[in-house]
């Protein structure tokens, strides 16, 4: 049986140079476990739109309702429910196109769904994800740079399906697609093999310089049980007693011996009941 894992989420967002509280374009679902979406996982995405300025933030917040919304209440299995989501965003941005034709907005998502220790991510056009573990890091898409068609547009975007799985002191990285740009791919995978979420977002920061850049950051650590004394004869005896102040902070793990990058499953789509946006 997987080992229980607790996850500790941080994202990085910064405009001008200037870290901002928080990124519009990040969210992170984690169901309570007494919810009935908990049985489809734990769900995180990152969408990047370009074209026309203003109006992102809107944008940003709809398409991840769509996405959201999306995942959780359509598709029988998880990956037909990706397959909803990535289209519910990219209708919510072929509307917006047309309502505003000069904008030409488009966009790139990608999703990762979590349940126990196995990922499933999705993506369709730009974008990036990193899943780190003790030796390797896995990359999402495989070739930087080469992307299938963006959403927004007229013709439907493919989305790729990924497999992973994640262990205690794994860490996903999801980034927008500009980062290779800004930084060797060598530099993100040495965020994501960071041993802590507020170190890897403190390096990214120092990555991306004045750039206008967002991350989201999913560390994983062992979900040890709160032991709980009922009766006070039980307790301890008195002593010196470790705080977390005092603990010592696990070692900062060293580099990874290499990239994988991921391939994506081409199993045959089945066909939808809903009409396409």
């Amino acid at each position: 049986m997987p080992e229980p894992l607790r996850t500790t989420i941080g994202q990085f967002s910064s405009v001008g140079g200037r870290w901002q509280a928080r990124a519009a374009n990040v969210r992170a679902v984690e169901p309570a476990p007494e919810l009935p979406s908990a049985q489809r996982g734990s769900l995180y995405i990152l969408v990047e739109v370009s074209g026309a300025e203003g109006g992102h933030a809107a944008l940003y917040r709809q398409m991840l309702n769509a996405a959201q919304t999306a995942f959780y209440e359509m598709g029988d299995t998880v990956e037909s429910a990706l397959r909803q989501a990535v289209r519910s965003a990219h209708g919510v941005l072929r509307r917006a196109n047309e309502g505003l034709p000069e904008a030409q907005w488009r966009a790139g998502i990608s999703l990762v769904v979590r349940y126990g220790s196995q990922l499933v991510i999705a993506q369709a056009g730009p974008g990036l994800v990193l899943v780190s573990h003790e030796r390797t890091i896995d990359q999402f898409p495989a070739q930087l740079g080469v992307y299938g068609p963006a959403l927004g547009g007229e013709e439907r975007p493919d989305v790729n399906i990924y497999d992973s799985t994640v262990e205690p002191g794994s860490m996903v990285l999801m980034a927008q697609s500009d980062w290779p740009t800004q930084v060797a791919p060598e530099a993100l995978a040495v965020a994501a093999a960071a041993s802590s979420v507020s170190l890897a977002a403190q390096y990214l920061g120092q990555l991306a310089g004045r750039v206008d850049l967002t991350a989201l950051l999913i560390g994983f650590t062992r979900d040890i049980p709160e032991l709980r004394v009922a009766d006070a004869t039980l307790a301890a005896p008195a002593g010196p007693a470790e705080t977390p102040a005092q603990a010592e902070e696990p070692p900062r793990r060293s580099i990874f011996g290499g990239r994988r990058f991921g391939k994506g499953r081409h199993a045959e789509e089945p066909a939808d009941k809903a009409a396409e946006p």
